[in-house]
């Protein structure tokens, strides 16, 4: 069965529950569309989907078709063979534009109607109000900010600088974590102008994902951030993964964390499809059913603000920039650090732990393979993807 137009059915959900019995006798149901504005029916569909795969029970696969993918597929030298034309890139080039141009000044429908970003999606993600109601007070929020000479100081004294921050500031909170939950740690990596921010989050058994721990660095060295992202990690009770901005800079703190705790790391590139494909998942966890924990503080409320819809994708534009409390510029930083501990924590990852030498010797160990992470291909209902990645 095939809804075609879906966006522009009086009720789609109704039609959809119509044709469900199909499935009784494997048969399979695929819904087509240009989109009707973020808030129609077709949308929401969408970002169910995306939803439910987040968490690893997808219910529908997405196939997301943009004209420009068509195009460059051959739609233009297949218009050419219907019309009994002669193909050339100029004068693809030149039919591309005419259809785009025929739009005018409604940038907002040709991006719909061609490019399958819905109109109206321009614009914050999340409200205050959603934001504060998933916050709690007497989280720890701490800050570590060096001066500028910090890194050319001797070893010794940088040393004894990141020692005291550890043992008086971390190791404390560290030690109150729940020792029969779950734990997950995400970082947004910078050196320089933005703050490197870290965040720990436990898995309750309510499933809510709860802050635990959020820190942030300013102008510390490469080599002291692995150090503290190593203490923080080798302390968290049954550590099941971390996720790691891996463009840029941040390559290098993700590929030694990898080699410090192996297959419970991942490292993401951020990308359009990316933050598609995962983004609507953590803010739903802003809906009414709350199953998200933050600390409560001004700074992490305009860092989750800056959430915006991009050519509807949820991500922060790259040159949104606002002052914190204080006074120091930020970029989102401590939202995407938490939206890469939620997106871990919905990941299945074995849980990370030592093993002592002694023990090691007894036991006969042997790693699982990694299985690809498959990713959606049609928009229909019934296909699952699992993934296992773990340290044995």
């Amino acid at each position: 069965m095939v809804i075609d137009e879906a966006a522009f059915h009086k009720d789609v959900r109704n039609v959809i529950d119509a044709v469900n019995a199909l499935l009784i006798w494997g048969g399979k149901i695929r819904i087509i569309s240009t989109h009707n504005g973020v808030l129609n029916a077709f949308n929401e569909l969408i970002r169910e989907a995306r939803t439910d795969a987040a968490k690893g029970k997808p219910t529908w696969s997405i196939h997301h078709i943009p004209f420009a993918s068509a195009v460059r597929n051959g739609l233009f030298k297949r218009v050419c063979m219907i019309k009994g034309k002669v193909w050339s890139q100029d004068a693809q080039q030149e039919w591309e534009d005419k259809i785009r141009s025929a739009y005018g000044s409604r940038k907002a429908a040709m991006q719909q109607e061609l490019d399958a970003i819905p109109a109206e999606s321009e614009g914050q993600a999340l409200s205050r109000v959603q934001i504060e109601a998933c916050m709690e007070a007497d989280i720890p929020y701490i800050r570590w900010q060096v001066e500028d000479d910090f890194r050319d100081l001797p070893d010794s004294k940088r040393q004894d600088r990141l020692d005291k921050f550890l043992k008086r500031e971390l190791e404390p909170v560290l030690k109150q974590l729940p020792k029969n939950l779950l734990h997950v740690y995400g970082q947004d990596f910078a050196r320089k102008g933005d703050a490197s921010a870290i965040d720990v989050k436990s898995i309750e058994t309510s499933l809510v994902r709860r802050t635990r721990l959020a820190v942030e660095m300013r102008n510390v060295p490469f080599d002291e951030q692995r150090e503290v992202m190593e203490f923080i990690i080798t302390r968290l009770p049954r550590f099941s993964g971390g996720a790691f901005d891996s463009t840029g800079n941040g390559a290098y703190l993700a590929e030694k964390a990898v080699q410090k705790f192996g297959a419970s790391i991942r490292e993401v590139h951020f990308s359009e499809s990316w933050y598609r494909e995962n983004m609507p998942a953590y803010i739903e966890a802003f809906g009414s059913n709350r199953s998200l924990i933050l600390p409560r503080h001004d700074d992490i409320v305009k860092d989750h603000q800056a959430l915006s819809f991009v050519n509807g994708i949820i991500k922060v534009p790259q040159d949104f920039r606002f002052k914190g409390s204080d006074g120091n510029n930020r970029h989102g930083d401590y939202a995407i650090a938490s939206a890469l501990g939620f997106w871990v924590s919905q990941q299945d990852i074995a849980e990370y732990d030592y093993m002592s030498a002694s023990t090691l010797a007894r036991t006969t160990m042997q790693a699982p393979k990694d299985d690809d992470i498959q990713g959606a291909t049609t928009f229909s209902r019934g296909s699952v993807f699992g993934k296992l990645k773990g340290l044995w």
